[in-house]
């Protein structure tokens, strides 16, 4: 189990954690954060500029997301029974669905003010079933629903790793456009971003669930050749995003390489990550911010809108014309995300809001590797 001191604010000290992990989750909160800032920049059928390209290369973030909860989730679950099964969930329902529904009435309440209040209250159930309370949110219940998935994909990834991951990834393919149409028919487009964000990111989910269970003998080589993958991958979405192959645009095609191309570069990137050696004072610090990551993901939308129409209100809507201000709007909402949650996380009775309250009762649970039990949140 970790150890904690909670003196003045959050601070986790590292025993049995993994920092590639960690630098992960650190990555891909930034990338988040920063496709967030660069929406601004977004003009639909505008020709391709250096921002366009620069979003698409970010979108590596989600898989990344779901490829650590892969590893530590199905990779690391190992209840054998409907109790562990109940307390596992208990756990997830404290680190996960209740910040999830906090922020997501916020975010409602927000969207009501703004917009039509009818409409936002009378769709609120299926607006937080699907996640899309807010733009970024749709992921959140994607990922509670591969954590119900947990007690069956867990076992199938421990005995048959390779046999479950392309499983996987043949799902993806022959799934996709059957369930999308099904989505849309029952409940409409709320439903469908939810069925594509499920079905698109279960891949991501195996691949990670195999890495865990391969680590050992997979990890060696990804470590020599992770740029590679990386230069792959980053290749690839270059092209994509100058529309230089549009045979592969679209139909199934496009679905086997976009997929195929993105575990190649989640799978460098890990590489990369698990090769950092980090000293002892940067691990506590990058572990800290890797546990803050869940709680930035929920926050940061909310600064950068209210960062916005500050802006707006003070004339500067010219300023993001300018490359360095949109520098600069990352570094202030990184930094206030984190200020933020480490307020939140300094007392125990607001820490559960960004995911840290079980954490912060040291809990051990049983059903899980020590591994997965130092992570207040997989995201």
């Amino acid at each position: 189990m970790p150890q904690e001191t909670h003196e003045s604010s959050y601070r986790l000290v590292i025993t049995e954690r993994e920092t590639g992990y960690d630098l992960l989750r650190v990555w891909a909160i930034v990338a988040v954060v920063s496709i967030h800032v660069l929406m601004v920049y977004r003009v639909p059928g505008a020709p391709v500029s250096a921002v366009s390209l620069l979003d698409d290369l970010l979108h590596f973030a989600v898989p990344v997301f779901f490829f650590v909860s892969g590893a530590l989730v199905w990779g690391g679950y190992k209840g054998s029974s409907a109790g562990h099964y109940a307390r596992y969930l208990q756990r997830r329902a404290i680190t996960v669905a209740a910040p999830y529904l906090a922020w997501s009435a916020l975010y409602l309440t927000i969207a009501g003010v703004r917009g039509n209040c009818v409409y936002w209250v009378a769709h609120t159930p299926l607006l937080v079933l699907t996640g899309r309370s807010w733009y970024h949110l749709y992921f959140v219940p994607v990922l509670l629903l591969f954590y119900l998935l947990t007690p069956l994909a867990a076992p199938l990834a421990r005995r048959w790793p390779e046999l479950f991951v392309l499983g996987a990834y043949a799902a993806v393919l022959t799934l996709s456009g059957p369930v999308t149409a099904l989505a849309s028919r029952v409940g409409g487009p709320m439903l469908v971003t939810f069925a594509a964000a499920s079905v698109t990111h279960f891949s991501h989910m195996a691949l990670g669930a195999w890495f865990a269970h391969r680590k050992r003998y997979a990890l060696p080589r990804l470590q020599l050749i992770w740029p590679i993958l990386v230069v792959t991958g980053v290749m690839f979405s270059l092209v994509t995003s100058t529309r230089y192959l549009p045979a592969i645009s679209r139909g199934p095609l496009a679905i086997v390489v976009t997929q195929a191309v993105m575990g190649l570069l989640v799978l460098g990137l890990a590489g990369l990550a698990f090769r950092i050696r980090l000293g002892e004072s940067a691990r506590p610090r990058v572990a800290t911010a890797a546990a803050y990551s869940y709680g930035v993901y929920l926050v940061h939308p909310a600064l950068l809108l209210a960062w916005r129409s500050a802006i707006t209100t003070l004339g500067g809507s010219g300023w993001w014309d300018w490359p360095w201000f949109a520098v600069l709007s990352l570094f202030a909402i990184t930094g206030l995300s984190l200020a933020i949650i480490s307020l939140l996380a300094a007392r125990t009775s607001t820490a559960w809001v960004v995911g840290l309250g079980a954490l912060r009762r040291a809990i051990p649970n049983p059903d899980v590797s020590p591994e997965l039990d130092a992570y207040p949140a997989e995201l």
